[in-house]
């Protein structure tokens, strides 16, 4: 009877000094398996993807020239680019015996492709309605398309700024072409709100 009393002490004691394993059956709870950490959605927020900026070049004397070319810029990502704008041209000639003007205008657009964080690959597509080069008349007009592929340098100009500078080659001359200098330098700014 001893020995069996001195087995209940002991079983006793192992068993009031170890922890059982809680089990969700003895709560009820069952138990929360852990969930897979879920990927950060990137957000689409367009006021951070939108720049707006342009180009401008103005000359006069005999000869005026006007150039505005106002653009509107997202950012898809990182490294792509794409862009709409408005493209206005006046060319005026005034010696004296000889005067005369005409005004192109037309839709301009855009994707660069960035290599690195400041250099970039650009394509860009203008549709432009000039003056018929076969006419004698400076108001009859035609839509000609000029197709660009180039590269260029953006520089910062702070956080939401940057000056950007290209060389573009006109790929699609034809005989309705009126800027036949290759390659063409462009210089411009875009901005962001």
């Amino acid at each position: 009877m001893k020995k069996a009393f001195l087995l209940f002490c002991l079983i006793f004691a192992v068993a009031s000094t170890s922890r059982a394993q809680v089990d969700s059956v003895y709560y009820g709870n069952s138990p929360q398996p852990k969930k897979p950490r879920e990927k950060e959605k990137p957000s689409f927020d367009l006021k951070d993807k939108l720049s707006f900026g342009g180009n401008f070049m103005l000359w006069f004397g005999t000869t005026t020239y006007v150039y505005l070319s106002p653009v509107v810029n997202c950012a898809l990502n990182k490294r792509i680019n794409v862009g709409v704008g408005l493209i206005y041209n006046y060319y005026g000639y005034n010696s004296g015996a000889s005067k005369f003007s005409y005004s192109i205008y037309g839709l301009h657009s855009y994707a660069l492709g960035f290599l690195t964080k400041n250099v970039f690959a650009k394509v860009e597509f203008n549709h432009l309605l000039q003056p018929n080069v076969y006419s004698y008349n400076l108001n009859d007009k035609v839509w000609v398309s000029y197709v660009y592929v180039g590269g260029g340098f953006r520089q910062p100009l702070g956080d939401r700024a940057a000056f950007y500078t290209s060389i573009m080659y006109n790929v699609n001359q034809n005989a309705q072409s009126i800027f036949y200098a290759n390659p063409m330098i462009q210089v411009g700014i875009l901005a962001g709100f």
